[in-house]
């Protein structure tokens, strides 16, 4: 009998061995399919890729456009400075702004609240003062003045 009781041991030895490497590749089998790249995987990375480029395109279009304290000097600054017409001051057009007059324009009358957005034009070499309740203007930064109309 330890002969027959050794035989069933090796058989179900190499029975258990064989459900074993059948298991083993069963999972190798759904590993591959797993790593497996879709047919529409590189339409997914093209997208994403687009939209990073059109984000950081955004952002960094956004990040070059200059803000304002006072409304009325951004709109004095639109009508002479804003060269491309998008209706915003870049960093660039604000560079390269010369003249800038915030006196009436036709029929409204500017009312500047704060003469702190004069600093974002340092090329500035004529500047028209408007109406304002303010008594001093720091020009300090706009070391190109060569009129000031008060």
């Amino acid at each position: 009998m330890d002969q027959d009781t050794n035989q069933q041991f090796e058989q179900q030895q190499e029975q258990f061995r064989i459900m074993q490497e059948t298991e083993q590749n069963r999972i190798n089998l759904e590993m591959q399919d797993d790593v497996k790249p879709s047919k529409n995987g590189w339409k997914v990375v093209a997208a994403f890729i687009i939209i990073a480029i059109a984000l950081f395109w955004a952002f960094s279009a956004k990040a070059q456009t200059t803000t304002f304290i006072d409304k009325h000097v951004e709109q004095c600054a639109l009508r002479t400075g804003d060269t491309d017409g998008d209706g915003h001051i870049s960093k660039a057009e604000a560079d390269s702004l010369k003249l800038l007059n915030l006196t009436s324009y036709r029929t409204h009358m500017f009312r500047v609240e704060s003469y702190e957005d004069l600093a974002k034009f340092p090329n500035l070499e004529k500047l028209w003062l408007g109406e304002s309740l303010l008594d001093t203007v720091d020009i300090s930064k706009n070391l190109n003045l060569k009129y000031v109309a008060i």
